[in-house]
């Protein structure tokens, strides 16, 4: 008996001429429509040649799309929509201007919006991006209710809201490029399932952590650059800041428990720490900053030493178990 296929690949490279020319159609249709094999991935480093190619049809059944577009994108668009009810994966790449709202609207009728009902993941790295003028809004569509992880390494690339919504009960990784129109977009919404929080070429001040956190009450990891403190609020004194930023805000965050550091120098280490050990006064189960290993002697020692500062000293008992954590290889 012929084994069982689980799953098959097909990586096309980066021919010229459209998908059936390359690979056959009688190959395509045979690898990609048979009914035993769990999952199919279309692997695609440039895709002139999923341009206006009439046999997308057969490729049907895809779980994942991972694909480097060229200046044309709308073949690989069209292929995701053909795949829709399947797709579990789409990680799509390009230096050039591509509108994604081709992964939600049907070209045919642009009232009717696309649905992904099984995608877990949806990464996009687009370096250009229609003006915000421009950009598409889609006004009651839901077209991804299942959505895992979501991957923005480039400007938010649409005009609202759209790949957040109904998603909150599912949604537990959010990577994303920060700038003001996407923060704009957070702000009017809820996203109170979000866990992990990764925003790892961002530096956020310790008010801007804060934020993040009163506004994601689930929110138990948060992965930065080493943080600022920002400035002091008009009329606090240095020294009565831990004290001021304790009834301010304390109890807060009671899913927080990390702060990772992506990156930081040995001269970011006295606004990281003051940032810890404030955020740890607000957070009861703050446990620990994850830095790296080769930081963490210095990290340390900055600790112990505003710990013992008058600022901190009555609440050392609080803070004290932060010493035995604070590092990661």
């Amino acid at each position: 008996m012929a084994p069982r296929v689980s799953e098959v690949s097909l990586d096309i490279g980066d021919a010229d001429g459209n998908l059936t020319t390359i690979i056959g159609k009688h190959t395509c249709f045979l690898l990609l429509n048979l009914s035993t094999i769990a999952r199919k991935t279309l692997f695609a480093n440039g895709c002139k040649q999923l341009v206006a190619c009439p046999d997308l049809a057969l490729v049907c059944k895809l779980s994942c799309i991972d694909c480097n577009i060229d200046e044309d994108s709308s073949g690989v668009l069209q292929l995701a929509r053909l795949n829709a009810l399947t797709l579990q994966t789409i990680n799509i790449w390009s230096y050039y201007e591509v509108d994604i709202s081709g992964l939600i609207r049907d070209d045919d009728n642009d009232e009717n919006y696309v649905v992904y009902p099984y995608l877990r993941t949806l990464e996009i790295y687009v370096a250009h991006v229609p003006a915000i003028s421009q950009r598409l809004t889609f006004k009651g569509a839901v077209p991804f209710p299942s959505l895992w992880n979501l991957i923005l390494r480039s400007y938010y690339p649409l005009g609202d809201d759209v790949v957040f919504r109904d998603n909150g009960a599912t949604l537990e990784y959010l990577k994303v490029a920060l700038h003001p129109e996407l923060v704009a977009i957070l702000e009017r919404h809820n996203y109170v399932s979000i866990q992990v929080l990764a925003l790892p070429r961002v530096r956020l001040s310790f008010w801007g952590a804060v934020y993040l956190i009163k506004s994601l009450p689930l929110l138990s990891d948060l992965h930065t650059r080493a943080p600022i403190r920002g400035e002091i609020p008009q009329g606090v004194a240095d020294a009565d800041l831990p004290e001021y930023v304790r009834s301010a805000y304390a109890p807060m965050g009671r899913r927080s428990r990390c702060w990772h550091i992506a990156y930081h120098s040995i001269y970011d280490n006295v606004d990281l720490v003051t940032s810890i050990l404030l955020l740890a006064l607000i957070c009861p189960n703050f446990d620990y900053a994850a830095v790296y290993k080769d930081d963490r002697e210095s990290f340390m020692k900055e600790m112990r030493k505003q710990i013992a500062d008058p600022r901190f000293s009555e609440y050392a008992p609080r803070l004290s178990r932060l010493l035995y954590n604070g590092w990661k290889e």
